[in-house]
């Protein structure tokens, strides 16, 4: 099973260094707008589903990461180790309580 991981991980670091190197290490920005108008910006840092828990965030970006990737692996934990997530407190994923 570590093997797997293992691949997974290295499949994952690969793809994220040719996109650093093709995009001369600038964010990737997606601005995409809900069903009542609201937007929501994504900006992916290559060097370090909304209005979801961060466990629904974390695994929506595995799951993207191995659409964008295009390759058949299963979805595992190895494909998040070369990623951290940052979620900014107040933000449609991490929001403030109610008070």
């Amino acid at each position: 099973m570590h093997a797997v991981t293992a691949n997974a991980e290295a499949c994952v670091r690969d793809f994220m260094k040719r996109i650093y190197n093709r995009t001369s290490s600038k964010p990737l920005v997606a601005l995409d707008f809900m069903n009542d108008g609201t937007p929501f910006k994504l900006t992916t840092t290559i060097n370090h589903s909304f209005n979801a828990p961060r466990a629904i965030a974390r695994s929506t970006t595995l799951y993207a990461l191995r659409c964008i990737i295009n390759q058949d692996r299963p979805l595992d934990e190895g494909c998040l180790r070369p990623l951290t997530s940052t979620i900014p407190e107040g933000s449609i994923l991490n929001p403030l309580p109610c008070s």
